[in-house]
C-alpha cells in the first residue's frame, strides 16, 4: 500500500496526535484519489514521512504548514481549509475587531477566485500570470492594517497556496 501511495501524482498528508499516559502518539494519513494509508501509534517526525514516501515525492503534496513537509514534494500545495480555519478562528476570538472579519471575508473571496481560475480551462496558457496575481493579492491581504496576521515565515509560503491540481476523481 505504501508503494502505491508513494507512486501517486496527487497526495494528501496529515498527522494527528493523542496521549497515552505521558507518551505522545500520532497517526499519519496518506490519501490519494483511490487509496488511504494509515501509520498509527508512531512519532511525528519527518522520518515517518520519508519512510513512507522516500526522500522525495515526485507528485503534488497537499498538507498543512507543518515544517516537515517543506522539502519533500516536487510540488507542494498548502491546505486552504487550514488557512481559512485559522482566519475564522482569529475573527471569532476577536468579534469586536472588524479588520479580522474583513480579512476572513476577503480571504474567502480570494480562495473562490482561485478555484474559479482553476476550473477555467481557457486559462491554461496564462496560468503562471494568474498564479502570480493570486500570490500578490494574498501577500497584500495578509499584511493589512500593519498587523502580523500571518507570520513572515508563513508569508514566504504563499507560493504554495496556488498549485491546484487539475486531477479529478473518476468514480
Amino acid at each position: 500500500m505504501a508503494e502505491l501511495i508513494a507512486a501517486a501524482s496527487l497526495l494528501y498528508v496529515d498527522e494527528t496526535g493523542w496521549k497515552k499516559g505521558k507518551k505522545s502518539c500520532y497517526t499519519w494519513v496518506f490519501g490519494t484519489i483511490a487509496e488511504v494509508y494509515y501509520c498509527c501509534g508512531v512519532g511525528r517526525g519527518k522520518d515517518i514521512l520519508t519512510k513512507t514516501l522516500g526522500e522525495h515525492f515526485a507528485g503534488i503534496g497537499v498538507t498543512d504548514d507543518y515544517t516537515c513537509y517543506d522539502s519533500i514534494f516536487s510540488q507542494h500545495q498548502l491546505c486552504w481549509a487550514h488557512f481559512l480555519r485559522k482566519a475564522a478562528e482569529l475573527m471569532l476570538r476577536n468579534p469586536t475587531v472588524k479588520a479580522y472579519q474583513r480579512f476572513y471575508i476577503r480571504l474567502l473571496l480570494l480562495y473562490r477566485l482561485a478555484k474559479r481560475y482553476q476550473n477555467d480551462a481557457r486559462l491554461t496558457v496564462s496560468r503562471a500570470a494568474k498564479v502570480r496575481e493570486l500570490q500578490q493579492k494574498t501577500l497584500k491581504l495578509c499584511t493589512r492594517c500593519r498587523e502580523e496576521i500571518v507570520t513572515e515565515k508563513q508569508a514566504e509560503k504563499v507560493t504554495v497556496y496556488f498549485v491546484f491540481s487539475s486531477l479529478r476523481a473518476t468514480m
